[in-house]
């Protein structure tokens, strides 16, 4: 009798895991969980960050940053807020999501608001100089 209660009330845990994944649009599936790992690991290798440096930096094991990094295990809402900052990658694009179409001055705006002022400067005069230099002029071949 005891092990049919405890049977139960692990089905009804079960259960109640399945429909509170199923009812959370934030909840990873398989598909979500390979292309989030793949990103981390991409993220992470872009910056030549050793696993041990990121996850010092994340307050991780480094076992957890590979197992995250492999797909064996999802990360936290807190440990992609962490890892959005360390990677300077935003956590849609850490989640394996697509960017959605925006108007050429609203992307470039978010990308310069996340600049410091002198970057930003080097950014301005940078186009100044292209829109200065016109078109490339390709020399005619004798």
């Amino acid at each position: 009798m005891l092990h049919c209660l405890a049977v139960s009330a692990l089905g009804r845990i079960y259960v109640a895991t399945m429909l509170r994944t199923v009812n959370d649009p934030d909840a990873l599936d398989n598909e979500r969980i390979d292309a989030t790992s793949s990103r981390l690991l991409e993220a992470r290798e872009f910056l030549g960050l050793p696993v041990s440096t990121a996850a010092a930096a994340l307050s991780l094991e480094e076992a957890e940053v590979v197992a995250l990094e492999s797909g064996r295990r999802a990360p936290t809402a807190a440990e992609l807020q962490r890892m959005s900052a360390l990677y300077r990658r935003p956590v849609w694009w850490l989640t394996g999501g697509e960017r959605r179409p925006v108007e050429f001055n609203e992307r470039l705006s978010d990308q310069l608001a996340n600049l410091t002022e002198q970057d930003q400067e080097a950014v301005i005069g940078f186009a100044e100089f292209l829109a200065d230099a016109g078109p490339p002029t390709i020399p005619k071949s004798a």
